[in-house]
Parts: C-alpha cells; structure tokens; sequence
C-alpha cells in the first residue's frame, strides 16, 4: 500500500500543477474605438487584433460640405454605379455628393399634379440611377418612384387575399434588383417582405424569418393544447420570428436580409435568399454573425443588433452593429474578412459612432451613418486591406496558384490572420506539399483541409513503410497471443496486488469483483481515490492536448476548477446522493462501498480518454465516427459496472436500483442549488463585510 500512497501523491502534485498551470477564466475585452479584429479560431468569444484592412478617412456632416441645412438624421445612403453618393434630407430633399464626396447638387421631387414632394417620415430609399428614385415614406403609407425629379409611380398598401387582414402597411426599407423587381419592407411585419413585379403588381410576400422551437417549447405548446380551453389559447402569447431590419442585392439579383436578433440565439442574423425564399448562404443558419461576447454597460447587457447590410461587386458583405459599433466584413461563406470601427460612445474620435445606424459600399469605400450626430464616416481601404480581399477572392474561385504569393505577403505582415493561414494551407495541399498544409491548416484552425492533408500523409507513410507496419502488426498480435496462451496455462497473474487485481476486474467480471469487494473486503479506497483523480486528469489531458479538430481547447478561457467539478466534484456528489438515498430506502450498502464502487465505474471513460489522445492525431474527420463509437461503448460499459456494482453492494434488484437512481439525480440536483443559495448568501455577507470594515477605516 506504500506504493499506492506514492503514486497518489505524484498525481496529486501533478493535479495541483495542472489547475494553476491554466487561468480559471479570461474575460474578453470590450472593443477600442478603433479596431480590427479577427473571428477566434474556435469559434468562441476570443478577439485577434490583426493590422487594419480599413481606416477611416473623413467625417461627412452639413457643415463640412458647405450646407446651412443639416442633414436631419441620417439612417440610410445610397450610392449608384457611377460612386456618386446620395443622402435622404429630412426636408424631403436628396443630397447628391460625386464619387470624391463633394457636394454637387439638391435634388427635389414633385408630385404628378405639380406640387412638391414631401415626407413626413422617410428611413429608407433606393437609387437605381441618377436620375431614378424609389422612396419608402412609412408616414405617408406609400412607397413612391421618381424619374427626372416627378413621381411617375406610387406604391400604396397591397390589396390581395394573400395579406393578412390585420396588416400595416409602412415602408421602412426599398431596394430593386436589376430584372425591376421591387422589395419593400414594412414596419412590424412578421411576414416578410413585400415583393412587387416590374409592372408595379403585388406579388407576394417574401424571405419571412422563422421561429426555431425548442422541445421544451413544442412540450409547451403540446400542453397548453391539450389543458386550455379556445378562450384561453386566444389570450396566449404568440411566438413570433424577430423582423428583418434592412434588405439590399447583390450583383447577381440574389436578395440579402439582415435581423438585428434572432429567435435561435443570436444565429443567422444575415442571410441569402433564393428565389423560393430560403436562405442559401453557405453556413448562415448556424452562424453567429458579429461579436458573441456580451458588453456590460451599467450592469446591463447590451445585445448585439443589427441595422443595416450592403454588398459589394465581388458579394462581399458588410454589416453594421448598432450595439457594439462595428462593421463586419463576410465573404459568400460566411468566413469573417474583418472587423473595424468603435464601440458606441460620444463619437468624436474618427471612425467611432454615437449610434451607428446605416451602411453603404462605394466601390472599395465602407460608409456608415450615424444617427446621432447626423453624420457619414468614409472608411478607405488599406493596401493590407486590398492584399486580403484580393487573395481571399482567388481562394474563394480556388486559384490557389494565384492567391499563395499575395497571402505569403499578408502573411508577412501578420502571422495571425486566419485567412492567410487557411489560404496557404489551401494552396500547398493543391501543390502536394500536405505536411505545409497540415501545418498551416492547425495554426488556422482549418479541420477539413487539415483532415484532407492528413489522410495524404498517412497514406504515404503507410505506403513507404507497409512491410515494417504488416510484421509489426504480425509481430504484436503473435505476442499477445502467446502471452494469453502463457498465461492461462501456467495460471500466470499479471498484476500481484489483490485490490488491484480485483479494481481492474470489475471492467471485465463485474459481478465477481463487486461479491469480493462486498464480502471479501477486496475494495480500496486509496485506490478509489486514484481512479477519481486519474478521471479528472484524462479529462484534463484530452481536452487540453487532442488535436484541434476534436477539441475547442483555449488556453486564455479554459477553467482546470471547473473540470475538476464536471468530474471529482460529480463522483462525489453521486456518491453521497445516492448512498443516502439508499440507505433511506433499506440499502445495505456502506459509504465507503458506495464510493468505490462509484469510483471504478469511470475507469472505462478513464481509458477511452487516453486511447483518444493519440487517436486524435491519427484519424481524420471521416473516421471520426470511430471516436463517437469509442465514447459510446465507455459509456455504456460504466453504466452497466455502476448498476452492477449497485446491485451487490446494496442487494438490489435492477428495478429498484433505476428507481433509487432516480432519486438520487433530483436529491443532486437539490444539494447543488442549496449550494448555490449558500454561495450567493455567503458573498452578500462578504460584500457586507467589506462595505462595513472600509467605512470603519473612513472613520
């Protein structure tokens, strides 16, 4: 048992070594004014700085162009073919700018009896042309086209059998795609869009968000059903899918939408609309658009929101975030190009908003409106900036060839840009050089090209070395073989030490090792004690040292404490639970039973862990069912050694063990909320104290 004692205290100073050798958490940093910023490689809340791709240039106001009027406040801007600009003035007037951002002219409309067009309330405008308008009025119900400066056409509410009788008609948003077609949006409509063909007839509504359901939810429903009467399932409040907040097109008429929250979690905020209405943006349904960390503004949370979306020639995206301040950059798969601009504040350092509301693409320019002080923040692109959208667009048409020189130079300039590292990636696994790829691949945290280079690699090893590999399998097998042959037959004993013979037996003879351990007194504690601890640190080591395709490791926010709850901290609480649990109920068993046997039921995970560790680096992502399949069967079997164990140290039959375990998960489940009471109690008394003992050293 001495040897027993020091292998416990080996793993125990590694343990120690191992929660201390990691932080306990890393909160994420509020955003600069101004900034840009990669997504994380695992997807998670982490910011990478990266140099800019874009830095703003100049501020557009009134008075910087001259105008005694001001501009009102500005949500939305356009601009034409040609790089003019064109702002929509509260004085129902339009503000032209040429492709330099000078003022040219005001343009006015007139109705078609000679009056002069005006707007009680306008947010949102279209401009086909320099000398065509379309013009949403949500005042004045109407959404009116100008040509040469006279209305020509009014678009007023819908009649049709497919509109809801309860519908409101309220322009906010208009854009119109190459073929004619018109697309309004209508202030809280739930039904989408309005969509209009080139003759001006309605045609229907078009890209409705959808409410995602959860089970808890479809339950809900299901109950209120089958219990409420049809007075009461009247008075229930409906689920209804958050609107869409503003609409353009691209180059190719496919319709973009933008939802500043969504119903599924913050999730598909942006999507791509076929021309049947569903959204065909590579990964958009289960992506998190912008930020998904929570900024804390006076103790309250402040969610993300979009507000506006535009797309350039080459079908980039651009998006603007009301909350955060920031415009992201997406290209057709949903890979974040970058992020820049600042975090809501006074606004006056340049490219920082008071309230960002809007967003145009000029060419290379990004321009966003603010709401606040009624202004237009011009945004250049950087020659960085130009490097990484041009490569990211070869790579995107898989002229690797082309792209590898221009993302070796982004490269150069930033060894931590996402895109050059999966870029060059790409780019060796198209030229054979898969170890380059694999290499690049895990630094970008790219898993399929990653998997694609390691499949090469084992191949040709296997290939080079299949003679060694087959005689050394013949090899192994033979001297298992053998060795069990041997063993059986001379009645060998491998492992000497009883309780442990009999610990490791309980994987493989579960009933005979739990009578020895029950009658015979062959359990140990210590050795209970190390089957825990050996948990916690394969959960530890295949989290922290897997390959990246199967773990979402992060040094900066991965929590050792926390691990150590999931694991120690669960065989504890089951063993107390469920040995007082049964001991109400005319169990048998003794504490010190109870946690042995709770203990050596994880040795089959324990193991499954280690096995994985090196799995990992070997297998690619098409064999990783073998892995799923691996966990499922360590699972399975420490479910089975548990009731087993159960069984025997209880005398239970497996009716009443499923009926005690039962119990057991609700009598957790209480203890850790009373945990959670006496925590939250604890630290209002700390805090007492504290405020008490600094007012006593005030005085």
């Amino acid at each position: 048992m001495t040897t027993l004692k020091k292998i416990l205290s080996i793993i125990l100073i590694l343990l120690l070594f191992n929660v201390f050798a990691f932080p306990v958490f890393a909160e994420n940093g509020a955003p600069t004014d101004t900034f840009t910023h990669q997504e994380a490689f695992s997807g998670k809340t982490k910011t990478v700085v990266m140099r800019p791709v874009y830095e703003a240039q100049r501020k557009l106001t009134a008075r910087s162009l001259g105008l005694a009027d001001e501009f009102g406040t500005v949500s939305q801007i356009k601009c034409d073919e040609k790089g003019n600009l064109y702002i929509l003035m509260k004085s129902s007037e339009i503000i032209m700018l040429d492709k330099n951002y000078n003022f040219v002219k005001k343009i006015t409309f007139t109705e078609q009896n000679g009056e002069k067009l005006t707007f009680d309330n306008s947010t949102g405008f279209f401009v086909r042309s320099a000398e065509e308008f379309y013009i949403a009025d949500s005042a004045g119900a109407k959404v009116v086209k100008c040509v040469n400066g006279r209305v020509e056409k009014t678009y007023l509410s819908p009649e049709s059998k497919t509109v809801p009788a309860d519908f409101s008609f309220s322009p906010t948003k208009v854009t119109v795609d190459k073929k004619g077609y018109l697309y309004v949006l209508s202030d809280g409509s739930y039904y989408g869009f309005l969509m209009y063909t080139p003759d001006g007839e309605f045609s229907e509504f078009y890209g409705a968000n959808t409410v995602s359901g959860s089970v808890l939810s479809t339950l809900q429903s299901l109950w209120e059903t089958l219990t409420k009467n049809d007075i009461k399932r009247a008075k229930t409040t409906k689920k209804l899918p958050y609107q869409i907040i503003d609409i353009c097109t691209d180059s190719k008429d496919f319709v973009y939408t933008c939802t500043g929250k969504n119903a599924g979690g913050d999730v598909g905020q942006i999507r791509m609309l076929s021309p049947g209405g569903s959204n065909i943006l590579v990964g958009a349904e289960a992506k998190n658009f912008g930020e998904t960390m929570r900024i804390k503004r006076r103790k309250q949370t402040i969610r993300q929101n979009f507000c506006g979306i535009a797309t350039d020639e080459n079908n980039f995206i651009y998006a603007v975030d009301s909350a955060y301040g920031l415009v992201y950059i997406y290209d057709g798969k949903c890979n974040l190009i970058a992020a820049f601009g600042g975090g809501n504040g006074s606004g006056d350092q340049l490219g920082a908003f008071s309230a960002a509301s809007g967003i145009a693409v000029n060419g290379t320019d990004v321009l966003v409106t603010d709401s606040v002080d009624n202004s237009i923040t011009v945004f250049k692109r950087t020659e960085y900036g130009e490097k990484v959208f041009s490569a990211q667009l070869l790579s995107l048409r898989s002229d690797y060839e082309a792209a590898e020189p221009i993302w070796r130079e982004v490269y150069g300039k930033d060894e931590f840009n996402r895109l050059a590292l999966t870029g060059l990636a790409k780019a060796s696994y198209d030229k054979g050089d898969y170890r380059a790829a694999m290499s690049f691949a895990e630094k970008a945290g790219d898993k399929n090209t990653y998997s694609l280079a390691l499949k090469e690699v084992r191949n040709g090893f296997v290939t080079e070395n299949w003679t060694w590999i087959f005689l050394l399998s013949v090899a192994v097998i033979s001297g298992l073989i053998a060795l069990i042959v041997y063993s059986a037959k001379h009645r060998v004993v491998l492992i000497k030490n009883e309780k442990l013979r009999t610990a490791v037996c309980a994987g493989i003879h579960p009933f005979e090792a739990f009578k020895d351990i029950k009658y015979k007194g062959k359990g140990s504690v210590i050795l209970a004690a190390v089957f825990t601890l050996l948990y916690f640190a394969a959960t530890v080591l295949a989290a922290t040292n897997s390959n990246f395709r199967y773990t979402s490791f992060d040094a900066d926010t991965f929590n050792s404490v926390l691990v150590l709850v999931k694991t120690v901290g669960l065989v504890l609480l089951w063993t107390v639970s469920n040995w007082a649990v049964c001991i109400l109920m005319g169990g048998l068993g003794r504490f010190k039973e109870e946690f042995i046997v709770t203990a050596y039921s994880t040795l089959p995970v324990t193991v499954y862990r280690l096995i994985s560790l090196p799995l990992s680096f070997m297998l690619t992502s098409e064999s990783s069912t073998l892995l799923s399949g691996l966990n499922s069967v360590a699972v399975v079997l420490c479910g089975i050694i548990l009731l087993v164990g159960l069984m025997i140290i209880h005398d239970y039959t497996l009716p009443r063990v499923l009926s005690t375990g039962a119990i057991s998960i609700l009598f957790m489940i209480l203890i850790v909320f009373v945990l959670f009471m006496i925590g939250i109690l604890l630290s209002q008394f700390w805090g007492f104290g504290v405020s008490v003992f600094m007012e006593a050293v005030r005085l």
